[in-house]
């Protein structure tokens, strides 16, 4: 890390409620959430990312089981591993376009979250690899018509998702992609899709799937 910045966590103490991350600390700009920062900070409530952050470290918030609302900054660059995986209390979640278009970075980032809605932002070119795998809850996604890409596991054992509208601005659906959602029953694939894997809806218990 550069000497001219800080990466945060929560130091010693477990107790916290709020985070608020501030864009400089001692003249130095804060662009870094250490691994594992607030791994099991189970008192944690919110979360609201400065603009000067730009890497959040594997494990950084896994586990934090009180966790109800993040507000992510368009600065963000890179989430590294289960980052938020186990938040059991995130409930909702807004991604601006520059958090859903990250690939190959995100590795189950919301595996085992309570998470049931998501709003992804106008802009947003890609749904990324495994982005929301193991979203058990999951059950409404609102994808723009920017998306063109929804790459491989990206919805990966959403159990509780019925219903998904993919855009017709979408042109490759990924393997696995809505593999083992066990709800999702019928699914209208525009005619913009021409690249599609034969896994993609595996054990879904899909029954219909038109274009």
């Amino acid at each position: 890390m550069p000497d001219d910045t800080y990466e945060v966590s929560q130091g010693s103490s477990n107790c916290l409620a709020k985070i608020i991350i501030p864009e400089t600390h001692n003249d130095k700009k804060v662009t870094q959430i250490k691994e594992s920062g607030f791994e099991n900070c189970d008192k944690l409530l919110n979360i609201s990312f400065s603009n000067t952050i730009i890497n959040i470290g594997e494990n950084a918030f896994n586990g934090c089981e009180s966790l109800i609302d993040i507000i992510f900054s368009d600065s963000i660059k890179n989430i590294g591993n289960n980052a938020f995986a186990g938040c059991s209390s995130l409930k909702s979640l807004t991604l601006p376009s520059n958090i859903a278009s990250m690939p190959d970075l995100y590795l189950k980032c919301f595996k085992d979250c309570s998470i049931k809605e998501i709003k992804i932002l106008p802009g947003a070119k890609v749904i990324g690899d495994s982005l929301f795998y193991g979203c058990k809850s999951l059950f409404n996604v609102e994808i723009p018509n920017t998306v063109t890409t929804i790459e491989n596991h990206a919805f990966q054992f959403c159990k509780s998702l019925s219903d998904i509208i993919i855009p017709d601005s979408v042109t490759t659906i990924g393997d696995l992609s809505f593999s083992c959602c066990y709800s999702l029953s019928s699914v209208m694939i525009p005619d913009s899709v021409n690249s599609i894997s034969e896994n993609t809806f595996a054990s879904s218990h899909l029954k219909t799937a038109n274009q």
